[in-house]
């Protein structure tokens, strides 16, 4: 929370409710900072919870917190949670100091998750408050469960609707679902995958009857390139697209499948950018590990390993690991906008050479052999190579 957003609650006098409480200060029994922490996790929204320390919570008084021997920071508060025995993962906080008015306001936030309902597996007690293992907390308004019961059934219902996603869109089920790869079926001969929980949620592989948005045979891309063991070259045989389906319903398309190298290797198309945007010359091709068709190509691959003879990357679909090779994988579109902000409109490929400490230039020779094999090839396509082998290798120096 921002100190500007804290001010609009105060100004704004915004009572309490599901996801909003104010302490004047913290608790003096760890009990019941159990409990409402408990009750915030398990709460039917989707969004993150905050509990606000060193407000009154009828006046909006600005109390401040700086005197609180019971004060904890995020660091005590993790090692706390920790410590205890929950059903699920500890429930994910942070804790910030705020300064409004000259004063410290702490405030604790308890972030969404979907893992619902999250309880204690042991006993816990601090002086007379006690929570039994099992027992469930959860906010209704403003208003927690007290320390001696447990959340009514038809909102332990709705929590577990939420942990399965059954109280979301289909688009937002097939979010969830799609990671969930041990429960899906690749049919080959169907050229399928199937939710083995329920039929109509089904992918299917198929090729476009649309000519003009077909990849006919011959046609290339830089990606493409083996650089591992010139002079080869693969070419495309086939080009399909990917259709999330519910029943009847197509749902959601994701980026197509290329079958090449004599339909012996198969791999999902890469997105396409620049270091520079006015340079062709810092071209390269990557993928999102948090996109939907990433999360697709790693369904199939484990859908495929577990009704396949024998593993994806080593037997038919050989090819597809080297694809990888020639191929940027950012965590995200915030860590590829990251490195690409580096570079200027007058940044050359001599710049980017100097920067990275590598080749990144093909020689005569190199873009001679390529383009024996194919003239379409030639020096972008191995520009395109280097570089995201290049950028490839900085990430894991920063990562590591």
């Amino acid at each position: 929370m921002k100190e500007e957003q804290l001010l609009d609650l105060i100004n704004n006098h915004t009572s309490e409710n599901e996801r909003l409480d104010y302490k004047r200060e913290w608790h003096d029994n760890n009990s019941e900072l159990m409990r409402d922490i408990l009750s915030f996790v398990n709460t039917v929204h989707n969004q993150d919870c905050y509990l606000i320390f060193g407000i009154e919570d009828e006046t909006f008084e600005i109390v401040g917190i700086s005197d609180d021997d019971n004060r904890k920071n995020k660091q005590q508060l993790t090692d706390f949670l920790s410590h205890q025995n929950f059903s699920n993962k500890p429930p994910k906080i942070n804790v910030e100091t705020l300064t409004v008015e000259e004063k410290e306001i702490d405030v604790l936030t308890v972030y969404n998750t979907n893992s619902v309902p999250v309880y204690l597996i042991n006993k816990y007690s601090r002086g007379k408050k006690t929570i039994n293992p099992g027992q469930i907390f959860t906010r209704i308004s403003d208003t927690n469960t007290p320390i001696s019961e447990s959340a009514p059934d038809f909102v332990v219902e709705r929590l577990y609707k939420k942990r399965l996603h059954l109280n979301t869109t289909i688009y937002q089920r097939y979010l969830y679902l799609i990671s969930q790869t041990k429960d899906w079926t690749y049919l080959d001969s169907e050229q399928k995958l199937l939710y083995n929980f329920d039929p109509n949620f089904y992918i299917l592989i198929v090729e476009d009857p649309d000519e003009e948005r077909k990849v006919h045979d011959g046609d290339y891309y830089g990606w493409l390139v083996n650089t591992s063991d010139f002079p080869s070259e693969w070419r495309i045989g086939r080009y399909r697209f990917v259709k999330f389906m519910y029943g009847d319903h197509l749902i959601f398309e994701v980026r197509p499948l290329f079958d090449f190298d004599r339909d012996r290797g198969m791999t999902l198309s890469p997105h396409f950018s620049k270091l520079v945007f006015n340079n062709s010359d810092t071209a390269y091709n990557y993928f999102l590990k948090d996109s939907l068709d990433w999360k697709f190509w790693h369904l199939l691959v484990d859908a495929w390993n577990q009704s396949m003879n024998g593993d994806f990357y080593r037997d038919y679909y050989y090819s597809a690991s080297k694809v990888l090779e020639n191929v940027v994988v950012y965590e995200n579109d915030e860590e590829r906008n990251y490195v690409e902000s580096h570079y200027e409109s007058r940044t050359t490929i001599e710049d980017l050479e100097y920067d990275f400490g590598a080749k990144l230039e093909p020689t005569e020779e190199e873009i001679q052999v390529l383009t024996q094999q194919n003239p379409k090839y030639g020096r972008s396509s191995l520009l395109q190579i280097n570089l995201a082998k290049v950028i490839s290798s900085r990430l894991d120096s920063i990562r590591h």
